[in-house]
């Protein structure tokens, strides 16, 4: 149907007017830019500072600082010229944390263009189609020039804002920046990095790869801007990054690096005393001592670098209406949980959703089982004390299996898993645990 309809006894003189009625895109002269990106990004709240997301995640203030420094120095330096830099570490072990809180530290500082934090379990937030609008809006805000090339875009175009992934980086993004320099300005001192969390979340893995793809194509423009993106260690993710290999910065967090050890080590002892000098538990006259540093050492050792199983450990530990002695004891099993009150519910959730990336869940059930039973049979000590876990050769000829097939059925489980040509390894205690009853891991038992 066209804009005037119906319409008769009027005169138009001058004026820009686009009318995309579908989709309730409306654009004509004397309305801003940012009042038409805001429009389109209602709801969808992906950025560091969304209300949608209170609170964020973030690094406990005492901990993270050595990866936290890495990053902000990469940002800042005149000598490293990789404009990408590529974060990725198993689930749980605190990504989002970390890209929040430098999000918000390069906020302080000034050096902040943009930030996407992607999430499953948020429809608007888990789609592609929301990244570089979201991108380009806050670009917008910070930066005057890039402003006034946004309304030049758009006063040509507001179709761009659905318009495919492509095209949104080319003419939405890339074009206007370039426009955006030509504008001049001290581009030399304007926010420089742009954030991307949780690419693994974006909701179809062809994306994940082509957003990728498509920044790896503008590295040829020059354009003014780093990409900072955190992810797990997913197959489709690091095969997309390695065409550009040699101007990606990789930084990867595992159990063992950037002090992780120490930092929940601090994050306990920090949170039991809060916990304890909590006013509702006063009366409970719970000992200074508790819980004894052996306690705290045994949490971190079954943490095994997630950080998201010691903030398990501590909300379950300080619940309302709960003894936090007796909750701990739920915790170490020296006294059993009901259903109800099982203290890994959120940590269930996310191997969950992690199980279910292969659609055969009963294969994927065969080969875990396997590799837990050869993981702990002491009669083949030649495979258990193999560093990397037992053989993906072993287990495809016990099971009967095709060569190749283990590592496809678990190509999605890297995050919870590693796996390298000849051998896999469960990475994290807390899974070996989840899997090991049939009350938590259910069909995946």
């Amino acid at each position: 149907m066209s804009m005037f309809d119906n319409a008769h006894h009027f005169s138009v003189h001058g004026g820009v007017f686009n009318n995309v009625q579908r989709d309730q895109i409306n654009i004509y002269e004397g309305r801003p830019a940012l009042e038409l990106l805001s429009e389109f990004l209602k709801g969808v709240g992906a950025t560091h500072d969304s209300a949608q997301r209170y609170p964020p995640p973030k690094c406990h203030p005492k901990t993270r600082k050595e990866i936290q420094n890495a990053i902000l120095e990469w940002i800042h330096s005149a000598h490293d010229e990789r404009p990408i830099c590529w974060i990725h570490g198993p689930a749980g072990v605190g990504k989002t944390a970390i890209a929040q809180t430098v999000a918000e530290l390069s906020e302080m500082e000034k050096s902040l263009g943009a930030s996407f934090f992607f999430s499953r379990n948020h429809l608007e937030r888990g789609r592609a189609e929301y990244l570089f609008p979201t991108i380009v809006y806050q670009l917008a805000v910070r930066i005057e020039k890039f402003s006034d090339a946004i309304s030049q875009t758009l006063r040509k175009n507001a179709g761009l804002l659905r318009s495919s992934l492509d095209v949104q980086f080319r003419d939405l993004f890339v074009d206007t920046c370039q426009l955006a320099m030509k504008l001049g300005g001290d581009w030399m001192h304007h926010p420089k990095v742009i954030i991307v969390d949780g690419l693994d979340e974006c909701t179809e893995t062809i994306f994940q790869q082509r957003i990728i793809s498509l920044i790896a194509s503008a590295l040829k423009d020059k354009l003014p801007f780093r990409f900072l993106i955190f992810s797990r260690p997913e197959p489709q993710i690091h095969e997309a990054f390695y065409v550009m290999w040699s101007q990606l910065k990789l930084l990867v967090i595992d159990k063992d690096s950037w002090n992780t050890p120490n930092d929940l080590k601090t994050i306990l002892d920090d949170g039991f005393i809060n916990i304890r000098m909590h006013p509702r538990n006063a009366y409970m006259d719970i000992p200074h001592t508790w819980p004894a540093h052996e306690v705290i050492d045994e949490l971190v050792e079954k943490a095994c670098g997630q950080f998201v199983y010691a903030n398990v450990v501590l909300s379950f530990v300080g619940e309302e209406h709960s003894h936090p002695v007796e909750q701990l004891s739920i915790i170490l099993g020296l006294k059993s949980a009901t259903r109800r009150r099982s203290p890994f519910k959120e940590l269930d959730v996310l191997y969950h959703h992690i199980l279910s990336s292969y659609p055969d869940h009963h294969k994927v059930v065969m080969i875990l089982g396997t590799l837990i039973r050869l993981s702990g049979l002491s009669r083949l000590r030649r495979w258990n004390n193999h560093p990397c876990g037992p053989s993906i050769e072993v287990i495809e000829a016990l099971l009967g299996l095709h060569t190749g097939e283990v590592a496809l059925v678990l190509r999605g489980m890297h995050s919870v898993l590693k796996i390298d040509e000849t051998h896999i390894q469960i990475l994290h205690a807390s899974f070996r645990d989840y899997l090991g009853h049939k009350s938590r891991s259910g069909r995946f038992y």
